[in-house]
């Protein structure tokens, strides 16, 4: 059998002189053979576009660490065998239907399923407003004290508890204590004055096995730079795939122009999404509307470029039942009540498999959301 030439380069591509360059053009056709990791990956890349991506191909030896690896457990003949079938580097990002339908049959083959991504804490939720997929930016949005931040806090619990997915949340309007004092409510349904040393040491216990992380209130300025900084350190210390934003506007009240902040840090985050290949929840305080007027997604507050970088988009709406006057207001000297029975709908979104709206329960108490019963009209 014909020999193949090859050129070793003992030190990785760092150590790949200029004039080798010159050395290597009468060849019309360069094989590279790095390492089957990522710093082989960005070392193919890295000479792929210094040689020419018309005469450079790559060998597929999916599997083994490196050739020497395939070499011995393939043997000879295999070995050159992937030589001679080296194909050039796919593009980036851009992939073939037939490799797609590949991957959709391994899917299907280890679970049972095309599905992607991560349920709402309850089965109505994912029915109507679909699922948290990697890479995907999700807007929750509402009047204040619709029930945003306690919702958010749910879904932390159910992603770390019930699914053993690793979250962030990011506040930057509670402190870390009570964060926490929140989340033991919602664990265990009490009211604020019944979390006690008792109840903080049982906590413990069951939140050790949980991984969930919080980022609240920071010194200085809370920025969407230090928030990704934080993501990233999270995602390569913990391995997050879920981060919860709450809220964007205190990451861009902080600007000379608030509005066009807004919309760098959705797009931020978007972006940030897809490049780590999580899901992210972003809460949005929205417009105010008319009186009893449903909020849109265009009713989002300080940048029309918000809706456009989100994926989905959901919205809590709760009736305000008082006080309807000045004079109640002054003698009640409350805030405003709102009814508890949410309507929880969604503005955008894909892929839902049932009606794009379901009622929940606020119980305010607990910070905790349930569905709606018969008796709750």
């Amino acid at each position: 059998k014909g020999q193949i030439p090859v050129v070793s380069i003992s030190n990785g591509v760092e150590t790949f002189e200029e004039n080798w360059h010159d050395l290597l053009l009468p060849f019309k056709r360069i094989k590279l053979f790095f390492d089957n990791d990522e710093a082989g990956g960005r070392a193919a890349e890295a000479l792929y576009k210094r040689l020419g991506e018309d005469r450079v191909l790559i060998p597929d030896y999916i599997g083994f660490k490196d050739a020497n690896e395939a070499l011995q457990n393939l043997g000879d003949d295999a070995l050159r065998d992937l030589v001679l079938q080296a194909r050039p580097l796919p593009v980036k990002n851009v992939h073939s239907v037939i490799e797609i339908l590949g991957d959709m049959e391994e899917r299907l083959l280890a679970k049972g399923e095309l599905e992607t991504g991560f349920p709402w804490f309850m089965p109505e939720l994912t029915t109507s407003l679909g699922r948290f997929r990697p890479g995907e930016l999700t807007v929750l949005s509402g009047m204040p004290r619709v029930g945003k931040s306690s919702m958010s806090l749910q879904q932390a619990l159910y992603f770390t508890k019930d699914l053993g997915i690793p979250t962030l949340l990011a506040c930057y309007e509670m402190s870390r204590f009570v964060l926490v004092r929140k989340t033991i409510q919602c664990m265990y349904e009490l009211e604020k004055q019944q979390v006690d040393t008792d109840t903080i040491r049982r906590a413990r216990k069951e939140i050790e096995q949980m991984p969930l992380y919080f980022q609240a209130q920071v010194r200085g300025i809370p920025t969407v730079d230090l928030l990704v900084e934080s993501a990233a350190k999270s995602y390569q210390r913990y391995g997050i795939q879920l981060l919860i934003v709450d809220n964007l506007h205190l990451l861009s009240r902080w600007s000379s122009d608030p509005i066009r902040e807004a919309g760098k840090v959705s797009g931020r985050l978007k972006l940030w999404a897809q490049e780590f290949n999580i899901s992210v929840l972003l809460l949005v305080h929205p417009r105010k509307t008319e009186e009893g007027k449903m909020e849109q997604m265009y009713d989002l507050r300080d940048s029309a470029a918000i809706s456009a970088d989100s994926d989905n988009i959901v919205f809590l709406r709760r009736k305000r039942l008082g006080p309807t006057t000045d004079k109640e207001a002054w003698e009640e000297e409350a805030m405003p009540r709102l009814d508890p029975k949410t309507y929880v709908y969604s503005e955008k979104g894909r892929d839902h498999e049932g009606p794009r709206a379901t009622w929940l329960y606020f119980d305010g108490q607990w910070s905790k959301f349930r569905l709606c019963q018969p008796a709750d009209w």
